[in-house]
């Protein structure tokens, strides 16, 4: 057992539930999802087009224009830029060691040996 992990009971008792402006009935309408006082049900919506890295309007899309927008992009978001170390184990396979460097360009990684 990982003991940086916490019991499901007690992780559950961390977490609150979203607030009515957060929360989305089962056909993906809500209240007013932006506090703009607008029922979001008659707003366009947007789903990112992952080949092409482009918000397209659709009435089965899940996200506002700015939402869709601000992450439908193939830069990383700068709180991932820097960098970071990945390590692999998994059982009957051999162990590997990866850096990771994030940038506004993308990504770059290297193994162990620093290629």
């Amino acid at each position: 057992s990982d003991p940086t992990c916490q019991d499901k009971e007690t992780a559950c008792s961390n977490c609150a539930a979203p607030s009515d402006d957060l929360w989305h009935d089962d056909d993906g309408s809500s209240a007013d999802d932006d506090g703009s006082g607008d029922d979001d049900a008659t707003q366009t919506l947007y789903y990112c087009d992952e080949k092409t890295l482009t918000c397209v309007e659709d009435e089965s899309g899940t996200m506002l224009n700015q939402t869709c927008s601000a992450q439908c992009s193939d830069t990383p978001p700068v709180s991932l830029f820097g960098d970071w170390r990945g390590i692999e184990a998994h059982m009957g396979f051999g162990q590997g060691e990866f850096d990771y460097s994030f940038d506004e360009d993308g990504v770059t990684i290297k193994n162990a040996d620093g290629e």
